[in-house]
Formats: C-alpha cells, structure tokens, sequence
C-alpha cells in the first residue's frame, strides 16, 4: 500500500481529527485557556502529533496487510496470528474458501480425467471398424469406394476433434515442446487426405526444406491437419494447394494456401472465433470449430496462426513458429530432445 492509497483508505479519519482539532482548540480559545501568544505553538503541537499518528497508523497497517498477503500467497497453509479480530475473521473466511476450491478442483480434475479416459476409449473402439471399412473400400476401385473413404475420414476427423477438444482442457500436462522436422509434421498431417486429393484432382505442391521447430509434435499434426482439412473442404476441383515454409531471423512460417473463392474479407477477422458460422463466397456454411480449436491450441504454445485471402483467388493460413525464447510455451515446460 503506497501513500495515495493510504490516503484513500483513512481520508475520513484525517476528516474527524481535523475537525476535532480545531473544534478543541476553538473551544479552548473562547473560554481563555489558550492565549493568542500560544496559537502558533499549539498549531505546531498538534501537527507534530497528528504526523506521528500517520506514520504509526500506516506501519501498523503495512504490517497486518503484509501479514495478510504472506498468509494468502502461501494459500492459507500457514498459522494466522493477529492482535485484530477481524483479521483472524478474514483469515479464517478465506482459508475455507481455499479448502473449498481445493476439493472443487480435486473433484473437478477427477471428473475430467474419468471423461477424457472414457473418450479416448471410445475414439480407440470406433477407429477399429473404421479401419475396417477402409480396408474393404480400397479395394474398391470405383466412385463409390472413394466417397465412402471421404466420408469415413470426415467421422474420423471429427472424432479426433472431440478428443482434441477434451485434451486441450488439460494441455500443459499433456504435450512436451521439443525440436521437431517441419516436413514430418507436414506429412503425418497430409497422411488422411490423398483420397480427397485424387476425388477432387487436387494439384499439391509442396515447397518446404527440413526446418526444424520447437512445438509439441502431435498438437501441430493436429493444426496441420485442420488446416489442410479446411483448405481441401474448399479448394474446387482441379483446384490446387500449395504447402510452403519460409525461415527468417524471426523464425520459420509454415504457409498452407489453396485456389478458390477464398474468404470475405468482412469474415477474416472473425474465422477463428469460437462458433463463427461464416459464409464463403462460395456460400458454404462451416462450424468453424477446427479452426477455433487450431488458434487455441497455436497460442498455448507460443505459436501464431494467421490467415490471409484475395476474394475469388485463394485463402492461406500461416503458422509462425517463433524462436523468441519469452513466448509462452517457454514459460511453462523446458526443451527436451
């Protein structure tokens, strides 16, 4: 507590004692028991002993407050001992509240982790006759056989999405920043697409040296791969994607841009917001979550995720991966090869 905040907190009991002082001065006066003689060396008296009652009153407020602060910083752990009852009351309020945000948390956390194990189960069990159903589809060497493909990688996606969703509450118990190849991202991400690209006769063109980057290896796959999910979603036919990574001081920027509609330029601002429903040109509705997710999961890590777009030609998304070690993830986890 500075002075001007001192001032704020007692300003009526500066108010009371003045008055009071000269009320008792005014009445002593009157009634001849202080001379004009004496006035200047009453004055200096009582603004003597009034400073020295400021100084006193705020040590002693210093103290209880720093008392306080030690007592809540180290979560109500500690023994509380003061000579002002309601300090002990406060004290005693706040270490309940404490205990009871404890056993909300442990709740909360158990709950949580009971939901996530329940989830992964079950995106395990359903990927089996999803593997399945794609073994007996490549062999069909037809229209049908590749949009079913489509679709079944469209479940799994979202499948994916959900489980992401529910790891991103807990994220920094969960990813492990460390260096990592930029083409192996990119190709662990393209994996599940190749039948999207020769449905649509996408042309990929992949300009991208090895870089490596400090990232969590499985959350940038997941980015990656909403990001070319979003970019194949729509790019038309014989259309095209192009995959690019430039490296600067700064760091490496990983670019993914696909030909088409692109996006309004009224929606750019808005693309990663959680449930945006923004229209294309092409007037195709999305959800938008994957892309909410993306920019969520980018900026735990310290990453940024961009994205720009020139109506009726294409739509690009940047990832730039920093090498600022003040960005967030380096505050949270240390690099480990």
């Amino acid at each position: 507590m500075n002075i001007r905040e001192y001032v704020k907190h007692r300003w009526y009991m500066f108010v009371i004692v003045f008055f009071a002082g000269i009320y008792s001065y005014l009445t002593a006066w009157s009634s001849g028991l202080i001379s004009n003689k004496d006035f200047l060396y009453t004055a200096v008296s009582i603004i003597v002993f009034f400073v020295f009652f400021i100084i006193i009153d705020y040590i002693k407020l210093q103290t209880r407050l720093k008392k306080m602060r030690e007592f809540l910083e180290n979560n109500c752990s500690i023994d509380f001992t003061s000579n002002y009852p309601m300090d002990i009351k406060y004290a005693e309020q706040y270490k309940e509240i404490a205990e009871n945000f404890d056993k909300y948390k442990e709740t909360t956390d158990s709950e949580h982790k009971n939901e996530l194990e329940f989830i992964t189960k079950w995106v395990h069990d359903v990927k089996v006759p999803i593997a399945a159903i794609n073994l007996i589809t490549e062999n069909m060497d037809n229209d049908e056989g590749q949009q079913i493909q489509m679709q079944l990688n469209y479940i799994e996606q979202n499948i994916q999405k959900i489980l992401f969703h529910m790891k991103s509450k807990t994220f920094y118990d969960d990813y492990r920043i460390r260096s990592v190849s930029l083409k192996a991202i990119i190709n662990q991400a393209l994996k599940n697409y190749a039948v999207f690209f020769s449905y649509k006769s996408i042309s990929l063109k992949i300009d991208c040296e090895d870089y490596e980057v400090f990232t969590d290896e499985k959350w940038s796959i997941y980015i990656v791969s909403q990001l070319i999910s979003n970019a194949v979603k729509y790019t038309p036919i014989n259309g095209e994607i192009i995959i690019t990574a430039n490296f600067d001081d700064d760091g490496v920027s990983l670019s993914i841009k696909n030909t088409g509609a692109g996006i309004e330029e009224r929606n750019l601002e808005n693309i990663f917001r959680r449930g945006y429903s923004g229209y294309s040109i092409r007037k195709e509705k999305s959800t938008g979550y994957g892309l909410y997710l993306s920019k969520k999961l980018a900026d735990k890590m310290g990453h940024r995720l961009a994205a720009k777009s020139k109506e009726n030609e294409y739509a690009e998304f940047i990832i730039y991966y920093s090498f600022d070690k003040n960005d967030a993830y380096y505050n949270n986890v240390s690099l480990n090869d």
